[in-house]
């Protein structure tokens, strides 16, 4: 078994998830109003909410535990690269080049959780981040089937 995080660790490790949503958050926000087709927009503005809601979670965490959540986390600055793309895709207008940037975004923030390693985080915690972790994961593979051809 892994020794825990200690406090300082751990508010590292949730500000980094909390860098992750928000740019997730950011980026579906953007595609949500850049995509054409609606059921697309619709979904991404479910996923932008939905990593809203996780980042605003994780900070009352790191609240609860006496302790203030860094504003800009220390990840923001790989995870801007992808706003980047995100934004160049929305600029040219293809969906499925927004779809895969989005994929690419939703792949860093899954890596965030999976580095996070919940065996270190207190029980309680720890239920959150892998709730969190799969929820994130599921949207990543619906993006992906997003992109497959409906049969007739």
């Amino acid at each position: 078994m892994r020794p825990s995080f200690n406090r300082d660790e751990m508010v590292s490790c949730l500000d980094r998830l909390i860098a992750a949503c928000r740019d997730t958050e950011n980026a579906f926000r953007a595609a949500a109003s850049g995509v054409r087709n609606p059921r697309f927009a619709s979904l991404f503005g479910t996923y932008a909410r939905q990593r809203e809601q996780f980042a605003q979670e994780l900070q009352e965490e790191i609240r609860r535990r006496g302790s203030d959540p860094e504003q800009a986390g220390n990840a923001r600055g790989s995870l801007r690269r992808g706003w980047v793309r995100i934004k160049a895709a929305l600029a040219r207008g293809h969906d499925a080049e927004i779809i895969d940037e989005l994929e690419r975004s939703e792949e860093a923030a899954v890596q965030a959780y999976l580095q996070a390693t919940p065996e270190r985080l207190p029980e309680d915690l720890a239920v959150i981040v892998e709730r969190q972790s799969r929820q994130i994961q599921e949207a990543r593979s619906r993006l992906g089937a997003l992109k497959q051809p409906r049969a007739a």
